[in-house]
């Protein structure tokens, strides 16, 4: 087996998502749930594709249900009607911490030593790229 190189996560996801448009994926399925979901996690970030690929991520797990929204102030209308139990927010949207300090939060940024003023809740940092894997693995270390 030889080795080759591996794409930038940029080229998975493009190509993931050429994939789809080929016409090969099947039609989506409805999920019927026996019993609602235990954990509402809030996404925020401006741009639709991340937002995209963290939902499908997270809708991986029954246990959770997804929320998105594009902007803090989006985000805080939700977050007003149903409590999320998690955020996962993008640096650029950083600003609802501070508006929703005490709910636990993983922060996407691209340089690691960013760190968010006035925090008092559990916030972890996931530095772009990450995979689907890492991410659960930070939402499962913030809700269990």
């Amino acid at each position: 087996m030889r080795d080759e190189p591996v794409p930038p996560p940029s080229a998975r996801v493009r190509m993931e998502a050429a994939l789809l448009d080929d016409g090969e994926a099947t039609a989506p399925t409805l999920a019927v749930r026996d019993e609602p979901a235990r954990f509402t996690v809030l996404v925020v970030a401006p741009d639709s594709d991340v937002r995209w690929y963290v939902g499908e991520c997270l809708r991986r797990r029954r246990e959770l249900r997804v929320l998105e929204a594009p902007t803090v102030d989006a985000g805080v209308v939700l977050a007003e009607r149903d409590t999320p139990n998690l955020l996962i927010v993008d640096e650029s949207e950083r600003r609802i911490l501070v508006r929703m300090s005490e709910t636990p939060a993983i922060v996407m940024v691209d340089d690691v030593q960013y760190s968010p003023p006035g925090w008092t809740g559990a916030i972890h940092i996931l530095t772009r790229p990450f995979s689907a894997d890492q991410l659960l693995a930070e939402v499962d270390r913030l809700l269990v």
